[in-house]
């Protein structure tokens, strides 16, 4: 990839960043540092879930519960490592103005930020599902915790949201640029899908 632009764009991006006022710039900087942190502290906190959460050999057979808090422990841990550090990153970057990205960039990116916000609200989601099943319709909670049934609630959250994610990605409804401050933003222009 390609993170250079031209000598135009360059002070054109300098010069919004100039725009900043020192409150904002302190702003921007604490920012940047309380989200690595909350990540660095949320990494090690979703680890130690996945460590009790993890299948071993010599317990009982997990049940649909364990799969799902698991899933979405996961999904969790992805966030913090992957997903809110490379945000943070598009946005020191550009504020320090270390490398340039360009628009293209986002539309890869954006795929795994937003699909990652997806599939851990619809996860939660399952999560909420598999208690009320369990509270108020317990004679079938073991036939809603099947092994089959649990793949399909870890593997439909994965699917809306790549479902909602890639038209705009590859372009058919919208695409993706880079804002002021760093982050990828989506722009829709299909009149189908702009709300009035």
């Amino acid at each position: 990839m390609n993170f250079s632009r031209s000598a135009n764009n360059s002070n054109n991006l300098t010069a919004s960043l100039q725009q900043l006022s020192e409150a904002r710039a302190v702003e921007l900087h604490a920012w940047i540092i309380v989200a690595f942190s909350i990540c660095f502290i949320g990494s090690f906190n979703n680890v130690l879930v996945l460590l009790v959460t993890w299948p071993r050999s010599g317990r009982r057979k997990p049940v649909g519960l364990h799969m799902l808090i698991f899933h979405f422990i996961a999904i969790n841990l992805f966030m913090c490592l992957v997903n809110h550090h490379v945000r943070s990153g598009f946005v020191a970057a550009k504020t320090y103005g270390h490398i340039l990205i360009p628009d293209s960039v986002c539309r890869y990116v954006h795929v795994f930020y937003n699909v990652g916000w997806i599939a851990l609200s619809w996860a939660e989601a399952a999560l909420a599902v598999n208690r009320i099943i369990a509270i108020f319709f317990p004679h079938q909670y073991r036939e809603w915790t099947s092994k089959s049934v649990n793949l399909v609630m870890v593997a439909l959250p994965w699917l809306i949201g790549f479902a909602l994610v890639l038209p705009v990605s590859f372009g058919l409804v919208g695409g993706m640029t880079i804002q002021r401050l760093g982050q990828c933003g989506q722009i829709v222009t299909n009149e189908a899908f702009i709300t009035r």
